[in-house]
């Protein structure tokens, strides 16, 4: 039997490494993402508090992810994209 062949169930070895990589995937996304967002406010001369206002969201929320430290939700992706002018799915 070849390594394929063995159905990915949670707690199966394979599982887990293919999480893994998602997750190293993911997480190089994220602080790539971050780079984008701090980049873009040193352009627009923008703070932290305004962009928190502008994206309707806590300011500790844009620090968190700013420090890769909250996953960021498709709805406030879509809201940095606007309000930054950005292109956060091109890249993902």
């Amino acid at each position: 039997m070849r390594v394929r062949d063995f159905p990915l169930r949670k707690g199966n070895i394979l599982h887990k490494q293919k999480m893994i990589l998602m997750n190293d995937k993911y997480l190089k996304h994220k602080h790539i993402i971050s780079k984008m967002i701090t980049d873009k406010q040193v352009d627009l001369g923008i703070n932290n508090k305004i962009l928190a206002l502008s994206l309707n969201i806590p300011q500790y929320r844009v620090f968190n992810i700013i420090k890769c430290q909250e996953n960021i939700s498709i709805k406030t992706m879509t809201k940095l994209e606007i309000v930054l002018d950005i292109k956060i799915f091109e890249f993902i």
